[in-house]
């Protein structure tokens, strides 16, 4: 088995001092409670973070899409061609896969029909929003050499959200037409 070790999570405190002008207080919580010697401090900075993993996947995955839709700006033939197979899921069992409407979501969101794209898979728009919010606020943390530190920071409970929402998703897709 593949074991995934994420490390601790630092907890931040946002304290919105003027509604105008969005001025925010960050206070880090585990700063020095650790108390780590220097030494150890030293040895422990240049670790990489989650979210470092996290923003080279997103950045590769931003070159991947930008490349495609480059190449099929280009050659629009290339819009037309289907790699993939039917779903391997539906033609076995006759029920829709949890990620039936996948690719019809995201064909839709880029088209900019957001309803669309949630009514075929609402895990796309929501895994679209929570991307563009890492993404962008990461970089403004990275271009401003932390000194705006707004970046957004991993947490589990996104993973949960995204896997409620592809169970829901296959359970209303799947079943309800019988509770009707």
């Amino acid at each position: 088995p593949i074991i995934i070790n994420f490390p601790s999570q630092s907890n931040y405190v946002i304290i919105n001092i003027n509604c105008c002008f969005a001025v925010y207080y960050i206070i880090k919580q585990e700063r020095m409670e650790n108390k780590m010697t220097k030494k150890q401090y030293e040895n422990n900075k240049d670790k990489k973070t989650t979210e470092d993993v996290l923003y080279c996947i997103g950045l590769l995955l931003f070159l991947c899409v930008s490349g495609y839709w480059a190449a099929c700006t280009f050659f629009p033939k290339l819009s037309r061609i289907t790699i993939f197979p039917p779903c391997p899921f539906y033609r076995l069992s006759g029920y829709s896969c949890p990620g039936c409407g996948g690719r019809r979501a995201g064909r839709a969101l880029f088209r900019g029909h957001l309803a669309a794209s949630f009514f075929y898979h609402p895990l796309v728009p929501y895994a679209a929003a929570v991307y563009l919010y890492f993404m962008g606020s990461q970089s403004i943390e990275r271009l401003s050499h932390k000194k705006v530190p707004i970046g957004m920071r991993y947490r589990n409970g996104y993973a949960w959200a995204a896997l409620v929402i592809l169970i829901l998703h296959f359970l209303v897709r799947n079943f309800s037409h019988s509770i009707t």
